[in-house]
């Protein structure tokens, strides 16, 4: 194995600037795989970032009727109220249902000394924390207490505790205050992060406070639960199909009704989100390969081209009793050695240029239309790519090898000693 590698050294230093260009290409093409499968990830994290509620729940929305039914008229509207709630919580779903919240929301302006917001207030359950993953920094969320007793208690933003404040002190300052809002004093009870994957300024306060002062007849606003064992499509598509009718009868809407109400499954979107990821990283992995095509040309000619000028070499090795086995896994070596090893450059590059964008771009935000994108997060590969990366270098190899190999190990030793 030394003696081999000796010659295949030997051999590429007589042709260095010859080397050094083709495995460029090879290098520019696992650099190009790196970077875009890197990017990729790094795009689609900023995108889950971006979105980073539970993914394992489900929220329903009202709707107005699409067609008459028994004697009602199309596009009456479907308020949500508290049979639809009660179903959900009940017997029939409980193997799935797990945290269950209604969500009804007001506009209410606020003032705290010189300062003043309009604010969505969302009159919640203490079990809505849970479901939508809000993270609290400071005080506390919504419990059960407050719920019994339709307690003047909120939770707000951190970014609205600064403004409250007028930008001056720490968002948990605010703890313990009041706000004046509706002719009401309010008592701040808890800080939340913000979350920019929601629009304005956004405040929760007891359901049973924000019904009791704004509900409007039998209206719940919305409902959003969180659930488990529903691993798949068809498993979702049955749960909601059942439950579905069970708020169609309730409402008398036609049981063919499908804009009376509508159900925002975050699980089936974030199941499509990843056989998006997939295509893409499939492209992505197209795109890196078609790249990777040129070194691969490049190093099989180079290989012709040295096979051409050992041919008298090959020629004598063949006399002196080689077999044509040896000669190939002679050049077969030698195009494999080049392609991992340049490969490889490529490969560390690449690694270091995710590297880079991750220290220059990650968690950085952009604001469109008000609301806050993130453009760029945590980009990079895995092992699982290293290691698809490292058997495409080796089959590359070979096959940018074999012609040539085949060729070497063909020659006559009574031909390569004429000469051409």
């Amino acid at each position: 194995m030394k003696d081999l590698f000796k010659e295949i050294w030997s051999s590429l230093r007589q042709n260095k600037l010859r080397t050094a260009l083709t495995g460029f290409s090879v290098s520019w093409g696992i650099f190009m795989i790196i970077v875009l499968l890197g990017s990729g990830r790094g795009l689609m994290n900023a995108l889950l970032e971006s979105d980073s509620r539970m993914d394992k729940s489900m929220k329903v929305y009202p709707g107005y009727t699409t067609m008459p039914y028994k004697g009602y008229q199309s596009g009456r509207r479907i308020a949500l109220d508290e049979m639809d709630l009660k179903n959900i919580r009940s017997e029939q779903f409980s193997e799935n249902v797990r945290e269950v919240s209604p969500s009804l929301n007001q506009n209410i302006t606020f003032s705290f000394g010189e300062e003043s917001l309009n604010m969505n207030v969302r009159g919640v359950t203490d079990e809505y924390s849970a479901i939508e993953g809000v993270s609290m920094k400071h005080g506390r969320f919504i419990n059960e207490n407050d719920m019994k007793e339709k307690a003047k208690h909120m939770v707000i933003s951190d970014e609205d505790a600064l403004t409250f404040l007028g930008g001056k002190g720490n968002p948990e300052d605010m703890i313990g205050k009041r706000l004046t809002g509706g002719s009401l004093s309010w008592l701040v009870t808890g800080i939340y992060h913000t979350d920019h994957s929601q629009w304005g300024h956004n405040a929760y306060a007891p359901y049973s406070l924000i019904r009791e002062l704004y509900g409007k007849a039998n209206d719940i606003g919305t409902i959003i639960f969180s659930f488990e064992g529903l691993d798949d499509k068809d498993e979702s598509a049955e749960f909601k199909d059942t439950y579905k009718n069970m708020v169609l009868a309730n409402h008398k809407a036609s049981p063919a009704d499908k804009g009376a109400f509508y159900i925002s499954d975050r699980f089936e979107q974030g199941m499509q989100m990843k056989e998006g990821m997939k295509i893409i990283n499939t492209a992505l992995w197209v795109l890196g390969f078609l790249t990777l095509i040129s070194g691969i040309v490049g190093v099989s000619n180079i290989m012709l081209i040295t096979v051409k000028e050992r041919k008298h070499e090959f020629g004598i090795r063949k006399a002196l009793g080689a077999r044509p086995a040896e000669i190939l896994k002679l050049v077969m070596a030698e195009s494999v050695l080049i392609t991992a090893f340049f490969g490889y450059v490529g490969m560390f590059l690449g690694m270091v240029a995710n590297i880079v964008m991750d220290n220059v771009f990650s968690g950085k935000a952009t604001e469109v239309a008000g609301e806050v994108f993130y453009i760029f997060k945590d980009p990079g590969v895995g092992l699982d790519v290293a290691l698809k990366a490292t058997l495409l270098l080796i089959v590359a190899g070979a096959v940018a090898g074999l012609i040539p190999a085949r060729k070497a190990s063909r020659v006559m030793p009574v031909e390569a000693l004429k000469g051409d």
